[in-house]
Protein backbone atom coordinates (compact mmCIF):
# COMPACT_ATOMS: atom_id res chain seq x y z
CA UNK A 1 0.00 0.00 0.00
CA UNK A 2 1.10 3.29 -0.64
CA UNK A 3 -0.45 6.61 -0.48
CA UNK A 4 0.97 9.85 -2.40
CA UNK A 5 -0.87 13.39 -2.64
CA UNK A 6 1.96 15.46 -3.77
CA UNK A 7 -0.38 18.36 -3.20
CA UNK A 8 0.12 18.39 0.32
CA UNK A 9 3.40 16.92 0.55
CA UNK A 10 2.41 13.58 1.51
CA UNK A 11 4.58 10.46 0.57
CA UNK A 12 3.96 7.31 2.25
CA UNK A 13 5.35 3.89 1.23
CA UNK A 14 5.22 -0.06 2.05
CA UNK A 15 2.22 -0.03 3.52
CA UNK A 16 0.89 -2.97 5.24
CA UNK A 17 -2.96 -4.32 7.30
CA UNK A 18 -2.71 -7.62 9.00
CA UNK A 19 -5.85 -7.96 10.45
CA UNK A 20 -8.58 -10.74 10.96
CA UNK A 21 -12.49 -10.34 11.08
CA UNK A 22 -13.85 -12.02 14.14
CA UNK A 23 -17.04 -11.99 15.61
CA UNK A 24 -18.43 -8.74 13.76
CA UNK A 25 -15.02 -6.80 14.26
CA UNK A 26 -12.47 -5.99 12.53
CA UNK A 27 -8.95 -6.92 14.68
CA UNK A 28 -5.95 -5.17 13.52
CA UNK A 29 -2.51 -6.94 14.66
CA UNK A 30 -0.40 -4.64 12.87
CA UNK A 31 -1.63 -1.33 10.21
CA UNK A 32 2.10 0.31 9.21
CA UNK A 33 3.02 2.76 6.88
CA UNK A 34 6.72 4.21 5.66
CA UNK A 35 7.19 7.82 6.28
CA UNK A 36 10.78 8.23 5.14
CA UNK A 37 12.69 6.78 7.38
CA UNK A 38 10.22 6.01 10.23
CA UNK A 39 7.53 4.10 10.36
CA UNK A 40 3.89 4.75 11.92
CA UNK A 41 2.24 1.67 13.29
CA UNK A 42 -1.18 0.80 14.54
CA UNK A 43 -3.15 -2.18 16.45
CA UNK A 44 -6.54 -2.59 17.99
CA UNK A 45 -10.55 -3.41 17.06
CA UNK A 46 -12.86 -1.60 14.92
CA UNK A 47 -16.64 -2.87 15.86
CA UNK A 48 -17.74 -3.24 12.03
CA UNK A 49 -22.09 -3.51 11.85
CA UNK A 50 -22.67 -2.29 15.12
CA UNK A 51 -23.49 1.43 15.65
CA UNK A 52 -22.56 1.11 19.76
CA UNK A 53 -19.78 -0.80 19.25
CA UNK A 54 -16.94 0.50 20.70
CA UNK A 55 -13.39 0.67 19.07
CA UNK A 56 -9.96 1.56 19.89
CA UNK A 57 -6.70 1.66 17.88
CA UNK A 58 -3.47 2.68 19.68
CA UNK A 59 -0.74 4.21 17.52
CA UNK A 60 2.70 4.85 17.51
CA UNK A 61 5.43 6.91 15.41
CA UNK A 62 8.79 6.79 15.49
CA UNK A 63 10.89 8.79 13.16
CA UNK A 64 7.94 9.26 10.44
CA UNK A 65 8.61 11.81 8.08
CA UNK A 66 4.64 12.78 7.85
CA UNK A 67 5.07 16.26 4.98
CA UNK A 68 8.04 15.83 2.91
CA UNK A 69 9.09 18.60 0.34
CA UNK A 70 11.68 21.70 0.18
CA UNK A 71 8.24 23.68 1.38
CA UNK A 72 6.49 21.62 3.90
CA UNK A 73 8.32 18.74 5.92
CA UNK A 74 7.49 17.15 9.31
CA UNK A 75 9.09 14.37 11.38
CA UNK A 76 7.39 12.91 14.36
CA UNK A 77 7.48 11.06 16.94
CA UNK A 78 4.94 9.68 19.69
CA UNK A 79 2.11 7.76 20.46
CA UNK A 80 -1.63 7.81 21.25
CA UNK A 81 -4.85 6.51 20.77
CA UNK A 82 -8.06 6.32 18.70
CA UNK A 83 -11.29 4.60 19.86
CA UNK A 84 -14.84 5.29 19.31
CA UNK A 85 -17.41 5.04 22.97
CA UNK A 86 -20.70 6.32 23.62
CA UNK A 87 -21.11 7.59 19.95
CA UNK A 88 -18.22 9.44 20.25
CA UNK A 89 -15.16 9.69 18.71
CA UNK A 90 -12.24 10.23 21.48
CA UNK A 91 -8.07 11.13 19.97
CA UNK A 92 -5.39 11.09 22.80
CA UNK A 93 -1.69 11.26 22.24
CA UNK A 94 1.53 12.94 22.99
CA UNK A 95 3.73 13.72 19.71
CA UNK A 96 6.92 15.53 19.00
CA UNK A 97 8.12 17.26 15.77
CA UNK A 98 12.00 16.16 15.61
CA UNK A 99 11.80 18.62 12.64
CA UNK A 100 9.14 20.67 10.63
CA UNK A 101 9.45 23.41 7.92
CA UNK A 102 6.94 25.04 6.22
CA UNK A 103 6.87 27.98 3.34
CA UNK A 104 3.42 29.70 3.39
CA UNK A 105 2.71 30.91 0.46
CA UNK A 106 -0.52 33.37 -0.16
CA UNK A 107 -3.37 31.80 -2.13
CA UNK A 108 -2.84 33.52 -6.09
CA UNK A 109 -5.63 34.71 -7.86
CA UNK A 110 -9.20 36.37 -7.78
CA UNK A 111 -11.10 36.10 -4.76
CA UNK A 112 -15.07 36.84 -4.51
CA UNK A 113 -15.83 39.60 -2.63
CA UNK A 114 -17.69 39.18 0.76
CA UNK A 115 -21.34 40.13 -0.66
CA UNK A 116 -20.71 37.00 -3.58
CA UNK A 117 -23.53 34.70 -2.86
CA UNK A 118 -22.72 31.60 -4.95
CA UNK A 119 -26.11 29.41 -5.36
CA UNK A 120 -25.47 25.61 -4.18
CA UNK A 121 -22.40 26.75 -1.89
CA UNK A 122 -22.10 26.60 1.86
CA UNK A 123 -22.03 30.13 3.08
CA UNK A 124 -19.17 31.58 5.21
CA UNK A 125 -20.00 30.92 8.77
CA UNK A 126 -22.33 27.55 8.51
CA UNK A 127 -21.07 24.72 10.37
CA UNK A 128 -20.66 21.31 9.06
CA UNK A 129 -21.32 19.12 12.65
CA UNK A 130 -19.16 15.93 12.52
CA UNK A 131 -21.08 12.80 12.33
CA UNK A 132 -19.49 12.15 15.81
CA UNK A 133 -19.11 14.18 18.79
CA UNK A 134 -15.39 14.91 19.15
CA UNK A 135 -13.30 14.17 22.22
CA UNK A 136 -10.03 15.70 21.83
CA UNK A 137 -6.69 15.61 24.32
CA UNK A 138 -3.95 15.78 22.12
CA UNK A 139 -0.44 16.93 23.34
CA UNK A 140 2.27 18.65 20.71
CA UNK A 141 5.94 19.28 21.11
CA UNK A 142 7.35 21.73 18.33
CA UNK A 143 10.98 20.25 19.51
CA UNK A 144 13.73 22.50 18.53
CA UNK A 145 14.02 22.31 14.70
CA UNK A 146 10.17 24.03 13.54
CA UNK A 147 10.46 26.48 11.38
CA UNK A 148 7.82 28.80 9.50
CA UNK A 149 8.43 30.83 6.88
CA UNK A 150 5.78 33.73 5.47
CA UNK A 151 5.40 37.25 4.06
CA UNK A 152 8.36 38.60 6.15
CA UNK A 153 7.96 36.32 9.49
CA UNK A 154 11.05 33.92 9.44
CA UNK A 155 10.53 32.02 12.98
CA UNK A 156 11.70 28.80 14.71
CA UNK A 157 9.05 27.57 17.06
CA UNK A 158 9.60 25.97 20.22
CA UNK A 159 7.52 25.07 23.39
CA UNK A 160 4.47 22.20 23.83
CA UNK A 161 0.04 22.99 22.95
CA UNK A 162 -2.14 21.16 23.91
CA UNK A 163 -4.89 20.50 21.76
CA UNK A 164 -8.35 19.55 22.96
CA UNK A 165 -11.97 20.23 23.18
CA UNK A 166 -14.32 20.89 26.17
CA UNK A 167 -17.55 19.34 27.38
CA UNK A 168 -19.37 21.19 24.23
CA UNK A 169 -16.99 19.95 20.94
CA UNK A 170 -15.14 23.09 20.81
CA UNK A 171 -11.49 23.02 20.27
CA UNK A 172 -9.13 24.64 22.62
CA UNK A 173 -5.39 25.33 22.80
CA UNK A 174 -3.18 25.70 25.71
CA UNK A 175 0.56 25.95 26.18
CA UNK A 176 3.31 27.94 25.56
CA UNK A 177 4.85 28.53 21.36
Amino acid sequence: MRIAAPQHAVFLTDGRLEAELRDGDLHIAELSVRGGSGQWLATGRLALGDPDGESTIEWQAADFRLFSSPSRRMVLYGSGTLAVRDRTLLARGDLRASQGHFVVTPAAGPRLGDDVVVVGREQQGERRRSPLPLDVDVTFDFGDRFRIVEQGLDATLSGRLRLRTDETGRPLAEGTA
